[in-house]
Order: C-alpha cells, then structure tokens, then sequence
C-alpha cells in the first residue's frame, strides 16, 4: 500500500498534477427519459480539473467505461458498454471553477441494463477522479 501512495505522489509530479481525489457527485434516475443524469459540483475553493475522457459525452459515453461506470440494480451490476473515444488532441481537460456545477445525462441504452430493468431502483457506481489545477 505505501509503494501505491508513492507510486500516485511521484506521477502527480512528473504530470504537474496533483494528487487525484474521488470525484463526488449525486445522481437522478430519470425514468421518464430512460437516462441516469449525473451531477458534480466544486465545493472546494480552488479549480479542480478532471480528463475530458472521464465525463460523459454528449451522447452519455465515458471513455473505457467498463469497471469503472455502472449502474446496480438489486445488487447486480451493469457496466457501461465498452466505448473508445480515440485520442484527445487540444485541451484534454474539463476545469471546474471553485462552485460550478456541471451536469451530464446517461441513457440507459449505453449500460448493459436489460430494458425489463428500466423502472427498478438503481445505483450509480462512478469511479473517477479529480485533480487540482
């Protein structure tokens, strides 16, 4: 555990960036529009920055999604399906001001969720983090 901590400091400085954090959110189920829309807001008083890859697209895709996004629907878990948005060239990176709020919708479509499941109760797993920028 203590090589993983140095392991994160040390990439934090070789990158520039500081150590990442979890990225906190709260979510909505919205079964009107078959979609999860998921919700960050910065409560800190300094930029946090995280990889354009690691948040919802337009369509709702998260880049190399699976393992990381899911939804759970009575302790099982459905990824979201696997979605490779190639490499990013130009600013790679969505900044988030000291409290800015940014918002995203996920259809249910990109998530191995089978349809008859639509109207269950759900969680949402997002593992991603922040960083300091």
């Amino acid at each position: 555990m203590r090589y993983v901590i140095l392991a994160l400091i040390l990439s934090a400085c070789a990158t520039g960036r500081s150590i990442p954090s979890p990225l906190t959110y709260s979510f909505f189920d919205n079964v009107d529009t078959d979609s999860i829309v998921i919700t960050h807001v910065n409560t800190s008083d300094r930029n946090q920055c995280l990889d354009v890859e690691s948040w919802p697209d337009q369509l709702g895709w998260v880049d190399t999604a699976p393992g990381r996004v899911m939804i759970v629907v009575n302790g099982d878990r459905y990824p979201m399906r696997p979605f490779n948005m190639g490499y990013c060239i130009g600013d790679c990176q969505i900044r988030v001001e000291p409290n800015e709020q940014i918002t995203a919708s996920m259809p249910y479509s990109v998530f191995d969720l089978p349809p008859n499941l639509y109207d269950e109760n759900k969680q949402l797993v997002f593992d991603v983090t922040t960083y300091e920028c």
